[in-house]
């Protein structure tokens, strides 16, 4: 591939657990922690879940790239997408979402 790009893949592997790792080190009440106050509070459980929808999404874009597509939709609104997948996903339990993301992490 190129020592570039194996030292980028080597550093992703190697970064891939850390979250994982570090949400399950966490306890109920730290997961309801507010992060962000604007625009709305986002806690760790809003971060956790972010993560969870962007890896998924910026993986089919990934592939649509690599397949000579065009990646995300031509006026693609990221900011309205992660509002709508904040709500989806605010009910998830926590171990729900840190199963998912040791999943699409790089291992």
């Amino acid at each position: 591939m190129g020592e570039r790009v194996d030292n980028l893949v080597m550093r992703l592997h190697k970064g891939g657990d850390k979250t994982p790792e570090t949400l399950r080190s966490l306890s109920g009440a730290q997961w309801q922690m507010v992060l962000y106050e604007e625009p709305y509070p986002w806690t760790v459980h809003d971060m956790a879940a972010h993560l969870l929808s962007a890896e998924k999404g910026l993986r089919r874009i990934a592939k649509s790239v690599a397949a000579g597509g065009p990646g995300a939709p031509q006026g693609f609104d990221y900011n309205a997408h992660n509002a709508e997948e904040q709500v989806r996903l605010r009910e998830k339990h926590k171990l729900f979402l840190n199963a998912y993301l040791g999943r699409l992490l790089p291992p």
